[in-house]
């Protein structure tokens, strides 16, 4: 099978304006050569509640936007029900509702599946309904270890197992990944995170910085994606923001989960919430740091995920300090890896003191011309016989 005038069908965990990761990227690019039905993140009645969420769902409820000829985003309908991870039959539910209001857009398209593209595991009880199609299960995270509750777990393995059973091709974030689903699947292929090399090789040496960014004091310590506590590590964040005081934290992104935990920081008058971008602005953005940040919390889960920001953070040449939370950056020499809060102060220093070295800026642009996402399409169509 060649990847050359397939209609795909993409579900996805996120939305299409959200901040972009694998997703987004991937399926951009298929859209040039095919057409992409992108399917945002699965809403429950529960989300109406949630703050600045109700306006979006009722906005934009089953309805399908054209991006392009080529490119449809979908957003599923809210009055899907909760605890779909903890029980099958509410999952099966929600999938038969999900397929139903699909297949009526799809045919307003003339909209003809033959691949589906799948990265949450409830999806299982989606691909069943589709007949004659090659499934690839794009597997970014081990669902089942997100969450404490052993219902959640036992479900979400069970399914996750599942899906990888039945795709025709497996592709996983991190080689713990790749070990438990060769065990499933002869097909898997290990796929970590990648940069837009070209958007970021786009930025000009001086250049015109955003407006809400060039007025702060340097130098400025940044993060960029989702501002999550069961993600960050709070207590290295705010230990950086009360034992440096002329040091400017920035973080960019939207608070995804857990408000309360960031108003301690939201307090700092050296600590600045900049709010989530647009995906071509980041590497403006990103150029300004002096030192970027990757402080995830040491977990199961945190093993098993790849950091997007990592090589966007290499493509600009940038020094990084991370915690030790996986074998990835374990395995990057040029990266500041550090063990503790203290230790995040002492390597920041450091990054610092050496940030404009040509030696490990050049080192840090070769490691992230080597993880493109042109390479990892390379990789994709390899696998599609291309």
């Amino acid at each position: 099978m060649t990847l050359k005038g397939k209609d795909i069908i993409c579900i996805s965990t996120s939305d299409w304006g959200s901040s972009w990761g694998s997703k987004q990227h991937l399926m951009s690019r298929l859209s040039v050569d095919n057409r992409v039905f992108y399917v945002e993140y699965q809403s429950n009645f529960l989300h109406l509640f949630k703050r600045g969420h109700w306006k979006k769902l009722l906005d934009t409820f089953g309805k399908t936007s054209k991006l392009s000829d080529k490119l449809f985003i979908y957003t599923p309908p809210f009055y899907l029900l909760p605890l779909g991870y903890y029980f099958r039959f509410v999952n099966k539910l929600n999938q038969a509702l999900l397929y139903s209001a699909m297949m009526k857009e799809m045919k307003k398209i003339g909209f003809n599946p033959s691949i589906a593209w799948v990265y949450p595991p409830i999806a299982i009880d989606l691909v069943k309904y589709m007949k004659d199609i090659f499934l690839v299960y794009h597997c970014i995270a081990d669902f089942s270890i997100e969450k404490k509750n052993p219902l959640r777990r036992h479900t979400t393995m069970r399914m996750e197992d599942e899906l990888a059973k039945s795709s025709g091709l497996v592709f996983v974030l991190t080689k713990i990944l790749y070990a438990r689903y060769s065990k499933l699947n002869k097909n898997v292929a290990f796929f970590p995170s990648a940069v837009d090399i070209d958007l970021f090789n786009k930025i000009p040496l001086e250049q015109e910085l955003p407006k809400d960014i060039k007025d702060i004091k340097k130098p400025i310590i940044g993060l960029v994606g989702y501002l999550d506590d069961q993600v960050l590590d709070m207590d290295i964040l705010e230990h950086i923001g009360m034992e440096r005081p002329y040091w400017s934290l920035v973080l960019i992104g939207p608070i995804l989960r857990g408000s309360r935990s960031f108003s301690k920081l939201q307090k700092m008058r050296n600590v600045y919430f900049l709010g989530q971008k647009n995906h071509l602005d980041i590497p403006s953005y990103i150029s300004s740091f002096d030192v970027c940040l990757i402080p995830y919390q040491k977990n199961k889960f945190m093993e098993n995920v790849s950091s997007l920001k990592l090589y966007e953070y290499l493509a600009l040449g940038k020094p990084v300090v991370s915690t030790d939370f996986s074998e990835e950056v374990r395995g990057i020499d040029d990266i500041f890896v550090a063990k503790d809060r203290e230790d995040f102060i002492k390597f920041i220093k450091k990054a610092l003191e050496f940030r404009n070295e040509a030696d490990p800026i050049k080192r840090r642009k070769d490691i992230a011309s080597k993880n493109s996402w042109d390479a990892r399409m390379e990789l994709v169509l390899s696998r599609f016989g291309a």
